[in-house]
């Protein structure tokens, strides 16, 4: 069975880009796939401090997190799953 992550960064509910995630989602399912969504508007993360701790340890793995947030949740899940979907947040278009 194959897994899928689904990371939806609207911040608006039930706009077009969840019915799109939705409908993707109902279909991956019906074709047998194990689909889990995260809403980012819903979880728990930080804005970064640009501390760059994440970043500046020598190692394959990425690093620590100065926020105690649900980053590295969110990591752990994207590491763990061998397909992704991330639907970016539609452009503000000026008129």
């Amino acid at each position: 069975m194959t897994k899928v992550l689904a990371i939806n960064s609207s911040y608006r509910d039930e706009g077009f880009t969840d019915q799109t995630v939705d409908a993707l989602t109902r279909v991956l399912e019906s074709r047998g796939a194990e689909v889990e969504t995260i809403l980012l508007r819903e979880y728990p993360i930080e804005f970064c401090l640009n501390c760059r701790e994440c970043t500046q340890q020598a190692s394959e793995l990425p690093g620590t997190y100065a926020q105690h947030d649900g980053m590295q949740a969110l990591i752990d899940k994207i590491e763990n799953k061998p397909m992704l979907i991330f639907s970016p947040r539609p452009p503000i278009l000026d008129p």
